[in-house]
């Protein structure tokens, strides 16, 4: 099991790094959690249970979500810096308990 880190940054839109999704892998291989979670209690119970069951996101306080759609960057080439960049389209959204990046106006 890996775990990477993503953000949440449309209604049911996350970004992460290329990396987190290797070659081969679709959205079919992947669990995404969101919200406070207590991770080391999750993943534990996580890897008792099927894949295909869900964990009750009561209880760790989090939100389990499975991809829809997965879009690595077309240029990324497993263990290179560059293009590492992924975005993933949930099947379902998170909720409000699960923010939004804040992402800055920039300059102008």
């Amino acid at each position: 099991m890996q775990r990477c880190n993503a953000s949440r940054v449309a209604y049911d839109w996350v970004l992460i790094a290329a990396k987190c999704i290797p070659e081969g892998v679709t959205e079919k291989d992947l669990i995404l959690v969101g919200g406070k979670a207590k991770l080391g209690e999750y993943i534990n119970t996580r890897l008792t249970i099927p894949f295909d069951a869900a964990v009750d996101d009561n209880i760790f306080n989090t939100e389990e979500r499975r991809a829809k759609n997965v879009y690595r960057h077309p240029n990324y080439t497993d263990g290179q810096y560059h293009d590492n960049i992924a975005v993933i389209e949930l099947k379902t959204p998170f909720t409000d308990k699960v923010p939004l990046l804040k992402i800055s106006p920039g300059r102008t």
